[in-house]
């Protein structure tokens, strides 16, 4: 019997556990919920030797044919670019854990819990 309460956590999530369990021995594609350049830009930072973008290549082609898939990809490399120089990084190589932010979930929601208790919306 399956529990239909039960769900996979997102890639992201699992992508350090993957990197740190395989130890440089075999490549980690990533895929999964990656749509735009920072997605891609945080799984390269977290390890991932690249990221599949299924659904925004069928998009661009479905809106677009080949000339569409075309500028989605340039687009992205553009934009991948941009959030690599906003980082300081010049290389994809240079992309690593030290580049993301990492928030303090529990402190946040009891946080957001507070303030939502203060406007008595909680």
């Amino acid at each position: 019997m399956v529990d239909d309460n039960l769900m996979a956590p997102p890639a992201i999530e699992v992508l350090p556990s993957v990197v740190a369990a395989v130890k440089g021995k075999v490549p980690i594609f990533v895929d999964s919920g990656f749509r735009t350049s920072t997605d891609v830009v945080k799984a390269l930072c977290l390890g991932a030797s690249g990221v599949l973008l299924g659904r925004p290549a069928l998009w661009a082609l479905s809106c677009g044919g080949a000339d569409g898939l075309f500028t989605m990809l340039d687009h992205l490399q553009k934009d991948i670019v941009s959030d690599m120089r906003s980082l300081g990084a010049t290389s994809l190589n240079d992309l690593d854990r030290t580049f993301l932010y990492a928030p303090d979930r529990e402190r946040m929601e009891k946080e957001v819990a507070t303030c939502l208790q203060k406007r008595g919306t909680y």
